[in-house]
């Protein structure tokens, strides 16, 4: 194969991989308030999660019910309450959350430029209460999408409801590891 060949070979595939973008989705948690959980919590219940922007609240109220299963999945809690007791029980804890920003991005950005430009993303804070209203855990996360970038957003938009579906997983996982002594966030170390 001559040289000029295989460069333009390699050109191309360069560009379509850049232009098909990057798939998947990127979530970083900051945490505010990490208490140890206690020894004695089998309960947890999910109290309001809101949207700053009251149009928005569809997609507050599909993660609410998403974590409610993840929740339930991670089997770090005996009992997931989707609603909160008025009164809870000694044995419980309340998960809060307020999502401050709810982008669905832009597909112009995303088609044109792809490599995250436009993509849609998720930021919330969290806190975890015990019975008494004593905050345990604090937590600020985001989240955001690179599925359908580049050339690849033409035919495959990114989903702004999947993404808040992986975000509620990524939140049970989190809340999960809070449960089990662990550091709320992922660490590589």
């Amino acid at each position: 194969m001559s040289r000029g060949l295989a460069s333009r070979l390699l050109l191309t595939c360069a560009v379509t991989v850049l232009s098909g973008g990057v798939a998947g989705c990127t979530f970083s948690i900051d945490t505010k308030i990490s208490e140890p959980a206690p020894a004695d919590v089998s309960v947890v219940a999910l109290g309001s999660i809101q949207a700053e922007d009251p149009d928005r609240d569809r997609v507050a109220r599909r993660f609410r019910r998403t974590l409610a299963t993840a929740l339930q999945e991670t089997e770090a809690f005996d009992n997931v309450l989707s609603v909160a007791p008025t009164r809870l029980p000694t044995d419980a804890v309340l998960i809060t959350g307020y999502f401050d920003r709810i982008s669905e991005g832009s597909e112009v950005l995303r088609f044109g430029l792809g490599l995250g430009a436009g993509s849609p993303s998720l930021r919330a804070r969290f806190e975890i209460s015990d019975f008494s209203g004593r905050v345990l855990a604090a937590f600020e996360e985001d989240a955001r999408s690179f599925e359908g970038t580049g050339y690849a957003a033409h035919w495959n938009p990114a989903d702004l409801d999947q993404l808040a579906d992986d975000f509620a997983v990524d939140t049970a996982e989190a809340i999960a590891r809070w449960r089990r002594g662990e550091e709320l966030a992922l660490s590589i170390w």
